[in-house]
Parts: C-alpha cells; structure tokens; sequence
C-alpha cells in the first residue's frame, strides 16, 4: 500500500499513526488512518458529511488508550480522498450505496493489516447512515455505536419540500450543482460559536475551524442535488427495513437539530438490542463537546463496548 499524508500540524495528539491510499472497486482513491494501539479489537470511526480523518485524531488516542486499535477514512468525496467533481467544494455522491466500496477497501485494509478482531464501528452523522446500511448487509461488526444518525434529515415540512425540489433539480439535470441556498465556504466558516449547530463548547469549535484554516484542501461546502436525493432516498429505504438483529448504542444530545430526534427515538423503540442514551445540553457532535458532555459520552460508549 502507498503510504498517504497525515496532517500533524493539526492535531494535538502525537501518536502512531500510518495514513495509506486505497483504490475502491471503481478506482476512486480513498485516505486511510490507522492508530496503533492494544489487542482488545480494532474501532472503525466512520465519519460524517464534510468530515475527515483528523478531526478525531484526539478520540481515536482515547480509544487506543483502552486498549483498541483505530481505523480512520476519508469518505470519497471529502477530506483528502479523491473528490468527485471539478469544483471539489461541492459534497457530492451519485448514490449513497457507493459509500460501501470505500468502506469494503477499508475493511480489506484492516484485515490486510491483520489488525485484531472483533471490530466494532463508532459512527456519526452520515456514516451512522452508511453504518446502519453495513449492519444490514454483512456481519461484520460486533457492535455499532451511532452518534447524531443520519437516518433522516431534520424537519417534516422542510423534508417534503426537499422531496418535490429535489427530485425537479435532478429531472432538469443538475445532479452536481450545489443546492439552493448552500455554500462553497464550510459550515465552520458561516456559522459562530455562538449560534452553531454542531458543539456548544467555543473553544472546539475555534479549533475545528483553525484545521480547515490551517488545510483548505480540507475544506468541504454544501451538498450537491444528487448527494441529498441519494440521502433522501438512502434513508427512506433504510428506515422501511425492521432494524438489524445486532448490539447497538445509539447517542443524541438534547439540543440536536440536524436530524430528526423522533424518528430516530421512534426507530429504536423497535430495535430489541439497542441502548438509547439522549445528553442533555449537547448538539449534534456530541463527542466533540464541552469536556464534561464528552467525557460523559465516551464513558457511555466504553462500557458498551466493555458489555
């Protein structure tokens, strides 16, 4: 394997970490991180939309600290694997299922690697979506945790709006033209501390921003119209599935807002094997809070994992 950049000056963790590239089935390359650590198993992080590998570098230590191995990746399309349109601001996709070619590589690394079993997978956002999707497809995990899932976009009477402008932008063609209303710029850059969605702790926040400051090839803007009808769809065929026969923790803060809180509640009231913990006063990165909301959620997923 080709070894890939790992960008320390962005992270204030110094560990063992080796970042390699890897060739997905359709010959998209994809940036792979693994951290050393014990021999407990190995913990996949599947990030969310406009993520990338760094950005958790200081979980991923925390976890090699109880004894796991890490495996990171950059989705396609985000971070530093291969982007997927000219304008590489724009998050695109041209179905949500394509996510599973990054992640059988990824797999395929770690086995490659020989990095021990049993796997587990930590998963945000829209990798809980991509997560939930594997769980359904292969045996491959021996537990999941989900933070914020993505399994369906916030808002009922914005998604049925989203449904009908969506599915006109795609019929006239403009599948990789950023939405309406969206944004070259990252999140980080137009929202504030104050006012953001994603942590209510300043200091995180001021440091997520720096990275992207820091890498602009980093940087990740809005979504293109075939990324969110790919979700829109992705997590309609999810969610018409009864949930998967496997141990899940699933972790939502109080104060989240980007994606709907009640079916996610709802969905789980159906899933036998799954443990609900809802975090009062945290958004929708709840492990990337203030110390004592995170703390408490990395205690959380510790003793499940330790269950």
């Amino acid at each position: 394997m080709e070894k890939a950049p790992y960008l320390n000056d962005i992270v204030e963790d110094s560990c063992d970490v080796q970042a390699y590239w890897v060739l997905a089935k359709d010959k998209v390359r994809i940036r792979v991180a693994i951290w050393q650590g014990g021999g407990r198993g190995t913990v996949f992080i599947f990030t969310g939309r406009t993520e990338y590998i760094e950005k958790y570098a200081s979980i991923a230590t925390l976890f090699t600290q109880k004894g796991y191995k890490v495996v990171i990746h950059d989705w396609r399309g985000q971070g530093l694997s291969d982007r997927l349109l000219p304008n590489s601001n724009i998050g695109h996709v041209e179905q949500f299922s394509d996510y599973q070619m990054d992640l059988d590589e990824v797999i395929n690394t770690a086995k490659h690697l020989d990095l021990p079993r049993p796997y587990f997978q930590v998963s945000h956002s829209m990798g809980s979506c991509i997560g939930l999707r594997t769980i359904h497809q292969r045996q491959i995990f021996k537990s999941s945790i989900f933070t914020g899932p993505m399994w369906k976009l916030h808002g009922k009477s914005r998604m049925f709006a989203a449904r009908f402008i969506t599915s006109l932008a795609i019929s006239f063609g403009l599948d990789e033209r950023m939405i309406f209303g969206a944004d070259e710029r990252n999140y980080l850059h137009l929202s504030t501390p104050e006012k953001n969605s994603l942590t209510s702790d300043p200091k995180i926040f001021g440091f997520l921003k720096s990275q992207i400051e820091t890498h602009p090839e980093l940087n990740l803007g809005g979504p293109s119209w075939r990324w969110l009808w790919s979700a829109i769809r992705e997590n309609d065929y999810l969610l018409s599935l009864p949930p998967p026969d496997t141990k899940a923790l699933v972790i939502l803060g109080t104060e989240e807002v980007l994606v709907d809180v009640n079916t996610i509640i709802s969905y789980c009231q159906d899933w036998n094997k799954v443990e609900l913990e809802i975090i009062p006063g945290t958004k929708h990165e709840v492990l990337m809070e203030s110390k004592a909301s995170r703390d408490f959620a990395l205690n959380q997923i510790f003793s499940f994992l330790d269950s």
